[in-house]
């Protein structure tokens, strides 16, 4: 077997409040890459991250788990941190052995016992993605969510994707790099894309706006190119999010992607400079919208 390059390793921790989805992120992450032929459920007992006779008893992890896969050339060690209280001191062993981090956010949103493992982030300056969880649960409400997020995190977010549709007609997001609309079955892990739907080409345009208008507060090329009226193309803003990392994926497909290309590896890329107020590669925060499945 031949040694992976070590370019093409990511270390990515996965944090968030109990019952956010984490332990559940991780078999549908494994299932996308062709890991296992199904998801396992918390419920059922039956995942590879919660295996101790405590957590399938408790339903939660009581320790960190490493799951490794490999995706189109690229190795992943993802991370399933304990999201309990009484925990926390197997998180915060966790994030100083990642390259970044993953925040999952359930449908109760930031919590409490969520504060204290950000600020380890924080000092750590791990950058971090966003992914929203659960938003086919009744009752979400993904705008609400991300301003709370907003709000507590204090740090600035820009979307990359958007839901399409909310709670059980939750049907896909939108790609507000690409333009397109991405979409998922439970029994199938593979991303269909398409035209994003007519009505919601004008939130789609307004959210993309928002992106680029963010992305160029760091990069005064891409701010000319915006100011001219001339396109900003997606590639453009990827090389720049790719180094002031402020960055938002939407489904457990895109999140492989986002995880590789946006996460420092070991062969460098984590300066620490900011412009213009705005978060370093070592410190910024992303979101990221959840696709049922």
């Amino acid at each position: 077997m031949q040694e992976p390059r070590v370019d093409s390793i990511r270390n990515i921790a996965l944090v968030g409040s109990t019952g956010a989805g984490k332990t559940s992120l991780v078999e549908a992450l494994l299932h996308t890459a062709g890991v296992l032929p199904s998801m396992g459920s918390v419920l059922q007992g039956n995942t590879v991250s919660d295996f101790e006779p405590e957590e399938i008893h408790r339903q939660i992890s009581v320790g960190s788990t490493v799951a490794h896969f490999s995706s189109k050339d690229r190795v992943f060690n993802i991370i399933d941190t304990p999201g309990a209280a009484g925990f926390v001191g197997e998180t915060k062993a966790a994030l100083r052995a990642v390259d970044g981090v993953i925040i999952v956010i359930g449908e109760s949103g930031v919590r409490s016992d969520l504060e204290s493992i950000l600020a380890v982030v924080d000092d750590l300056r791990l950058p971090c993605v966003l992914f929203f969880n659960q938003l086919d649960k009744d009752r979400t409400d993904w705008s609400a969510t991300l301003k709370a997020c907003q709000e507590a995190l204090k740090k600035p977010l820009l979307p990359v994707t958007i839901p399409i549709g909310a709670e059980r007609q939750l049907a896909g997001v939108i790609d507000l790099m690409q333009k397109i609309a991405l979409r998922s079955a439970k029994d199938h892990p593979k991303v269909q894309s398409g035209p994003i739907p007519a009505d919601l080409e004008q939130s789609a345009m307004d959210s993309r706006k928002v992106l680029i208008e963010g992305v160029a507060e760091v990069d005064d090329r891409l701010l000319e190119t915006y100011l001219s009226g001339a396109e900003v193309l997606s590639q453009d803003i990827s090389d720049v999010l790719k180094f002031a990392f402020l960055r938002a994926l939407s489904g457990v497909d895109r999140a492989l992607g986002i995880a590789w290309y946006y996460v420092p590896g070991h062969d460098g890329g984590r300066t620490d400079s900011t412009s213009n107020g705005t978060t370093s590669p070592r410190g910024g925060y992303s979101m990221n919208s959840f696709t049922p499945g």
